[in-house]
């Protein structure tokens, strides 16, 4: 039996080693299974990484093109219905938010091995209607807001020619009309916005400024959960709410530059706080604007202990609605094609004192009408003891637009009245000014003309009424629609009654104007 027991011995122990080899080769390959699903499973973590961090990049780019696109404060009002402010912003167009962003960096983003894991993604900057730089949602307001800076500029390249059939000299130069950088964008929350805007001038070489800088803070949706835009506070220097022709930008005109008339009765640029909104009457929108401000027509007046301002404040406001269609955003030409006809009006007052010992460069700057030109009306006009009188200002204006026809009108009235230190009766003046044009070829070539004309008896006191007038027409070459674009105009005058180098006239000019302009707004 020994033989038995040896052999089976034997058995045992190569059975023995056999299974401790297979447990061997199984422990060995369980170790590899899990060094590849480790491998693999690292993988997988670092693609959610990735993915995740591309998801909330996606994210705030999403909240940016959501935010509400802001036109400029200018009024430029640039925007009855348009947040910031009216025609200026839409050039380029000025928007507070941009539109369909392209991140093309961010700073510190994930992956980043020097980033800090607990930091969301970094500046957003690059162009989107402007040169823009965003902060990332997350690090600002608690809703999320970024901050948000843009840059947008505006050149209008123009020649002027003048024969002079009266007392005015002949002209013939190139000049920069209008030069500017803007800035604008929002601050903690897209419910408070600014703009300030630096303008250059060849008229002033040495110099250039800011022409408008103001805030924003739309209250009515931040404090009171209105519709954004029914209750804006605006604060800083920006156009007065008044005529229609000064709510629209100069970049979006379709003359070379405004008419005399609507110079003549503008209140243009003051230091002012106000009210502006939008809501609507009858299913129809409609907007306004309310302003407390230092006068009418104070633009570059410092306050009377240092300077030529009087102590008198001015009065301001404005209402428009859009009676048939949208009016849309192009300005004066109907650059849009309206495929049905639009139609809105509007109307405003102003109102304040002017008086001689505060403040005579206030005092001293009200035009009066004449045949041959203008004089100040307190220096060659009334008597000097006159001290004080009073400047209420109205007007109104309907507008219309359809298949690249377009139909501007806009009546002035002003009455100088509650003269102080002479026995001098109200005076009457009144103004309006028409337009048309239309496109020859659609969102391209557009002709224009124009009649402007002023009546009044302010030169003479009441003894005779005095008129002047403006007789134009224009062609424009849209090359890229008001970014960028060529203008023509020829203007016949027949005596001036003011003076004003950005529409390049002088008092009593009578003759025939000639400009061709360039425009660049980026």
């Amino acid at each position: 039996m020994k033989w038995w027991r040896l052999a089976t011995l034997a058995a045992i122990i190569f059975l023995s080693s056999s299974t401790a080899k297979a447990q061997d080769d199984w422990r060995n390959e369980i170790r590899r299974l899990e060094l590849r699903l480790g491998e693999q499973q690292r993988q997988i973590d670092a693609q959610s990484r990735v993915i995740e961090a591309q998801q909330r990049r996606l994210d705030e780019q999403t909240r940016l093109a959501e935010i509400p696109a802001r036109s400029s404060f200018e009024s430029d009002q640039d925007r009855d219905r348009d947040e910031i402010e009216p025609a200026e912003l839409l050039i380029a167009p000025l928007v507070i938010a941009p539109r369909n962003v392209r991140n093309l960096r961010s700073v510190g983003e994930e992956g980043d091995a020097n980033a800090n894991p607990s930091r969301p993604s970094g500046l957003d900057f690059g162009y989107s209607n402007g040169f823009f730089i965003a902060s990332p949602a997350g690090v600002t307001h608690k809703d999320g807001t970024p901050f948000l800076l843009q840059v947008n500029g505006r050149l209008q390249l123009r020649h002027t020619a003048f024969d002079s059939q009266g007392p005015t000299s002949d002209e013939n130069n190139l000049e920069l009309e209008r030069a500017r950088l803007v800035f604008s964008g929002q601050a903690f929350s897209p419910d408070f916005s600014y703009l300030a805007q630096l303008d250059g001038d060849t008229d002033d070489a040495s110099t250039a400024d800011f022409i408008d800088y103001a805030l924003r803070y739309d209250f009515g949706h931040a404090l009171l959960d209105l519709d954004a835009g029914s209750l804006v506070m605006r604060l800083g220097k920006y156009r007065l709410p008044f005529t229609r022709a000064r709510q629209d930008s100069g970049f979006v005109l379709q003359f070379v530059d405004r008419a005399t008339a609507s110079d003549f009765f503008d209140v243009n640029r003051s230091i002012a706080v106000g009210l502006t909104g939008t809501g609507s009457v009858l299913d129809r929108p409609v907007a306004w604007e309310i302003a407390l401000s230092n006068g009418i027509r104070d633009d570059g007046f410092t306050p009377n202990r240092t300077g030529g301002l009087d102590r008198n404040p001015g009065y301001a406001a404005r209402v428009s609605s859009e009676l048939l269609g949208e009016w849309g955003t192009d300005g004066e030409p109907d650059l849009s094609w309206h495929e049905r006809p639009a139609v809105k009006i509007g109307a405003a007052v102003a109102f304040t004192r002017v008086d001689r010992d505060d403040g005579f460069l206030e005092f001293s700057e009200i035009p009066a009408i004449g045949d041959s030109g203008v004089n100040p009306f307190v220096v060659d006009v009334v008597p000097a003891t006159v001290d004080e009188f009073g400047v209420m200002l109205y007007a109104v204006d309907a507008n219309f637009k359809y298949r690249g026809l377009s139909m501007l009108g806009e009546y002035y009235f002003r009455q100088l009245t509650a003269f102080a230190g002479a026995p001098v009766t109200d005076r009457f003046d009144h103004g309006f000014v028409l337009q048309t044009g239309y496109f020859l070829v659609p969102e391209r070539l557009e002709v224009a003309a124009r009649w402007s004309r002023m009546v009044g008896d302010s030169w003479t006191l009441g003894d005779a009424e005095h008129s002047t007038d403006e007789v134009a027409g224009g062609m424009t070459w849209y090359i890229r629609g008001h970014n960028l674009k060529l203008g023509f105009d020829v203007t016949h005058l027949n005596g001036s009654p003011i003076e004003s180098s950005t529409l390049n006239v002088l008092a009593g000019d009578a003759g025939w104007l000639v400009r061709t302009q360039f425009q660049l707004v980026f």
